[in-house]
């Protein structure tokens, strides 16, 4: 292209998106206050040097992807902002669509620069030599353990004995009762209620039992950074990088506070992380799917992160499925893979549950979390154009649904006055109406939808969310001020050790009132947002460098990602197994050594 014609271009590009900028701030400027301001003219410039050196990175692969990918990013940040501005998306709106095209050569540029960036470090990673390690893994992994649980024990004594949560005292009732509500799941329901009960009697309180757990758990999470770090980054990145990913393991406050929170979140999170190691490793070696000792340590972990979520299942089904099609040469150790983690499911989520106490819960009702605020905002906002049987049906079957105005981040009291036993038995009717509703008011659903699940495409989302009760994580152990009786459920007094008092109020300042969205950068460190943008743009640079096997793991997140859309809040702990899997991640771009797997 002419040179001139390229300034021009950039020119142009850069006015427009410096015109569009304001609609990306979350806060309202107003008061001329940008645009009459000397900071727009240091933002066109910034902007036209940074299109002009990413129109010299271009070849035509990139500059397609990067427009993909720029777009998106575009339109999440238009969408996002505007949603939690005002409350709605304005999809429909030209002006929306306007400032996203206005915006999208910004974020073109950004995407470009970042895809080229990684492509030529990792190129020079691989023709970097390594020296050879003077110690063994198994000697690195117990070192890089025992860091990293020292590192957390100041956290866990200042938070003793740990953070018992909502859902935590209801399986430790299952627990103490015998029965087992199948809403949570059986393993971590034992596991806790064993620790807290059983191991609480012995040592003389529930205190005693559930610091034992916390124990446990932070042993586990902390073992399972050190296998991440030990077999996938260590061989792959240089010194300053594993620092800093050494120092985010030992350092990042939310890596401790999960360490010893009782949610089953967290050990699903190590378990899908390692999952996702496994899969890299796959991606890059298929060869080693010819171990009968790596398929039968895969097929384990796979199991275990299905027992430990429902959901799992999902995910499981999705990432074997595209581990089928693209690996062809591998498909029957893929289907002996698969056949042997049905095989134990089907087991384990039968008989053995039976014979353990387990019930169904009602997970009906997490399905319909976004239907149910979907309806919910159709009755608030369109009313008017409702009939009178749509609105009567919506009053019987989401009850809750006057609720939607101040609770429209989580649809917790909405899907919890659904009717059920109505719906499983004219589920067919139930579907007619949110079609026909959807098919009056399709911006409606779009937007429920978008002010539900906003913390997981807006990276620039402020908590706690001011339209969700819910914190961001826990970190004070729930107790009677949330309406559980003492002698009907199991208590737990949460109270630091003397002389951490000061690290006790520093992590209840950081969980409750968010102090660390006040430092920039840093904050984003906490956005559920940017990591599911880094997804994206490690799959944009798997398509950008032809690694079609990586898509085995990327599918496997996207699954998770799917399930994550479809629930009834954002929270950072189910976005923490994603979060956690970012230095594998990582190091899976450098290429300069490939993993071996006896």
């Amino acid at each position: 292209m002419n040179k001139k014609i390229n300034i021009f271009i950039c020119l142009i590009l850069s006015a427009l998106s410096v015109f569009a900028m304001p609609y990306i701030l979350k806060d309202d400027l107003g008061n001329l206050l940008y645009t009459n301001s000397i900071l727009s003219v240091i933002i066109w410039v910034a902007i036209f040097f940074l299109l002009k050196y990413a129109f010299s990175l271009l070849d035509k692969r990139l500059m397609w992807i990067s427009l993909v990918v720029g777009f998106l990013f575009s339109l999440f940040m238009v969408f996002g902002t505007a949603m939690y501005r005002y409350g709605e998306t304005a999809f429909t709106g030209l002006n929306s669509w306007g400032r996203i095209f206005s915006i999208t050569p910004f974020f073109f540029a950004i995407v470009a620069i970042i895809l080229k960036t990684i492509s030529n470090f990792s190129e020079q990673e691989e023709n970097r030599e390594q020296k050879s390690k003077i110690l063994s893994n198994k000697k690195i992994f117990f070192i890089i353990w025992a860091i990293i649980f020292v590192a957390w024990i100041p956290y866990f004594l200042a938070s003793y004995p740990g953070v018992f949560g909502y859902d935590s005292i209801h399986q430790a009732n299952y627990y103490k009762n015998g029965v087992i509500n199948l809403q949570h799941p059986m393993i971590h329901t034992y596991l806790l209620g064993f620790c807290v009960v059983t191991v609480g009697k012995l040592f003389g309180s529930n205190e005693a039992g559930m610091a034992f757990y916390s124990i446990v758990q932070m042993l586990c999470l902390s073992a399972t950074f050190s296998t991440m770090y030990t077999f996938f980054i260590r061989k792959r990145l240089n010194m300053v990088l594993k620092t800093v990913i050494i120092l985010w393991y030992m350092f990042y406050p939310v890596n401790p506070i999960m360490g010893f929170s009782s949610t089953k979140d967290v050990l699903f999170s190590a378990i899908f992380s390692l999952v996702f190691m496994y899969l890299l490793i796959i991606a890059e070696t298929p060869d080693v799917l010819k171990s009968k000792r790596f398929c039968i340590t895969f097929a384990i972990t796979v199991f275990l992160m299905i027992a430990f979520r429902s959901q799992g299942i999902y995910i499981f089904i999705l990432m074997m499925l595209a581990a089928f099609i693209i690996l062809k040469q591998y498909r029957k150790s893929i289907i002996a893979i698969t056949l042997s983690c049905i095989v134990i499911f089907a087991v384990y989520s039968g008989p053995v549950t039976s014979l353990l106490g387990g019930v169904k819960g009602n997970s009906l009702r997490e399905m319909m979390s976004v239907p149910c605020v979907q309806l919910s905002r159709a009755m608030i906002e369109n009313a008017d154009e409702l009939s009178a049987e749509e609105k009567q049906l919506i009053e019987e079957y989401v009850s809750g649904y006057y609720i939607y105005p101040v609770n429209s981040g989580i649809s917790d009291y909405m899907k919890g006055s659904l009717d059920t036993e109505r719906l499983k038995e004219n589920p067919i009717e139930f579907a007619k109406l949110w079609l026909k509703v959807g098919l009056k008011c399709p911006g409606t659903y779009i937007d429920a939808f978008c002010r539900l699940t906003i913390g997981l495409w807006y990276p620039d989302m402020n908590y706690r969310d001011p339209l969700a009760y819910h914190p961001y994580w826990e970190y004070w152990s729930t107790g009677e001020w949330n309406g559980f009786g003492s002698n009907e459920f199991i208590q737990m007094q949460q109270e630091p050790i003397k002389g951490f008092e000061w690290l006790y109020e520093l992590l209840s300042e950081l969980s409750y009132e968010n102090s660390y969205q006040e430092i920039p950068v840093i904050s984003m460190l906490f956005s559920s947002g940017l990591a599911i943008w880094t997804v994206m743009l490690y799959t944009a640079y798997c398509i950008y460098k032809k690694l079609y096997r990586n898509f085995v793991p990327i599918v496997f997140v996207m699954a998770l990602i799917l399930t994550l859309l479809l629930g009834p809040v954002v929270l950072f702990r189910y976005v923490y197994p994603i979060i956690i899997s970012i230095p594998v991640l990582i190091a899976s771009v450098m290429q300069n050594k490939t993993i071996k797997v006896n």
